[in-house]
Formats: C-alpha cells, structure tokens, sequence
C-alpha cells in the first residue's frame, strides 16, 4: 500500500512553468540569465565584468501566429475574388463569340434563302 503525502498548510500542489531567456557573454561564453531584465538594458557578466545588453527579439512577421493567420485568409479572398472575375470575363466573351457566329450564321442563312 502506498501512503497518501501529508500535505502542510491549505493549498494544494502546484506545478508552475517558467521560461527563462539565457544570453551567452560574447566575451567569456558564460550563460547570463536575463529573464528579468528588460530588452536593450545594459547587463555586466558576473564572470568577466563585461558590459554588454539585452538584444530586443522581433520575430519576423511571418512567425506571428496572428499575421499568418490573416495572411492565408487574405490568400483564400483574394483566389475568390480571381476565380469570379476571371469566370464573368469568359461568360462575357463567350456570349460575344456566340452573338458573333448567330450573326454570322443567320447572314448566310439569309444568302442562301435569296
């Protein structure tokens, strides 16, 4: 039998996800952890009293979950949008075509009816 865990105060047991940022010196190689630090602050390595800073990450546009999701929306409009206009010019010349050989046709049916 396997014993319940005696659990102290009122709270339950909480599993929590951090997510750290490590920034490696460009001097020493030694990991700086700038988790808490804002982006484009000057940071000193404890290592080798180098100063350097926090770079500023922007993901490029495409790599925004947001952006690449309107962008496909955008990209199903705009194949629509084509496929209609392209489908109305047909129709219309094609009705063009058809009005130019009943014209042609009943001229010759009048030719030959003289």
């Amino acid at each position: 039998m396997s014993e319940i865990p005696n659990l102290t105060g009122n709270t339950g047991i909480e599993i929590k996800k951090k997510l750290s940022y490590l920034l490696t010196c460009p001097k020493c190689s030694s990991d700086i952890d700038v988790t808490d630090i804002k982006s484009n602050a000057h940071i000193q390595c404890k290592g080798c009293n180098n100063v350097t800073w926090r770079p500023d990450y922007n993901p490029p546009w495409w790599a925004k979950t947001k952006n690449f999701v309107l962008s496909l929306i955008g990209t199903l409009i705009i194949g629509i949008v084509s496929t209609y206009i392209v489908n109305k010019i047909f129709e219309k010349e094609k009705m063009e075509l058809n009005n130019t050989e009943n014209s042609i046709s009943g001229k010759k049916t009048n030719t030959n009816g003289n």
